[in-house]
């Protein structure tokens, strides 16, 4: 991609709002997940730094914040393939990944999908080797992996299904004599898993106000309301526009209407849909 996508503008007036109204306001008022857009605000002021102010500065800060965990994201890649096939088999796996159009368009773009990614492999590869024969069960492993997954999820709300699926992981591995652990021992690495993920999330939600079960949830699952979405339709650093409800319609060179409906919200986990 020569441009970043629709939905990276977005990030970059949140990144602005970081700088300009705080994080806790900031925070409190925007209901996307906050990761990227502070990655994106730290790449914005590495460019000051480094280059100093540029016309495409706010473009080149959010394709930089999404390719840099894309590069990084090909270590755990190359890790779980190097335990499930060997090393021959992981290199060639890795060099895959890097060549796959689809994962490069992520950095180009500057989507948070890329720091979704990282981090979500960097908490299967933890997981696998927590499993592995040759660490026997080391908890640390899993509290490098709820870690991992925190942060996965303040990038992308998709990464809090991995909980279940550790825990009936675990389960079904103690109905095999092989793989069955002491149940004290299971229990103490499942806490660690959860202290270390609620490390990670706890600062947000106390920032945010979100301490009962339903508003965090909201709060983590990246759920918008009217209000929010009027402040994300960010039409210049001190200009919003306010989003209607009612399609746009103009007209075809045969007279016939031309219509805009609402994005399928299949295409996008953010704000289901809307830009």
């Amino acid at each position: 991609a020569v441009v970043p996508a629709i939905d990276s503008v977005r990030w970059l007036g949140i990144s602005q709002a970081l700088e300009r109204d705080g994080v806790a306001a900031t925070w409190r008022r925007h209901g996307d997940q906050p990761l990227f857009p502070m990655i994106v605000r730290g790449s914005d002021w590495f460019i000051r730094v480094v280059v100093g102010e540029t016309p495409h500065q706010g473009a080149l800060a959010v394709q930089i914040a999404a390719a840099v965990p894309l590069v990084l994201a090909v270590v755990p890649v190359y890790l779980l393939t190097l335990h499930w096939l060997g090393r021959q088999a992981a290199l060639a796996g890795g060099l895959l990944f890097c060549l796959l159009p689809e994962v490069a368009r992520l950095g180009a773009e500057g989507l948070a999908d890329s720091t979704h990614l990282f981090f979500y492999c960097m908490a299967l590869w933890c997981l696998v080797e927590y499993c592995s024969p040759v660490n026997h069960w080391k908890t640390g492993w899993l509290l490098a992996g709820g870690a991992s997954l925190g942060l996965a999820a303040l990038a992308c709300a998709q990464a809090l299904l991995v909980m279940p699926a550790v825990c009936l992981g675990l389960g079904l591995l103690q109905t095999r004599r092989l793989w069955r652990q002491p149940w004290m021992k299971l229990t103490l690495s499942l806490g660690a898993f959860t202290l270390a993920l609620a490390i990670v999330l706890l600062p947000y939600l106390i920032t945010t106000r979100a301490l009962t079960p339903e508003r965090a949830w909201k709060r983590l699952a990246g759920w918008h309301d009217t209000a929010t979405v009027a402040e994300l339709n960010i039409a210049s650093a001190h200009q919003r526009t306010v989003p209607t409800t009612t399609e746009f319609e103009g007209k075809l060179p045969d007279g016939s209407a031309m219509r805009f409906p609402r994005k399928e919200a299949a295409k996008s986990s953010r704000f289901h849909g809307h830009v």
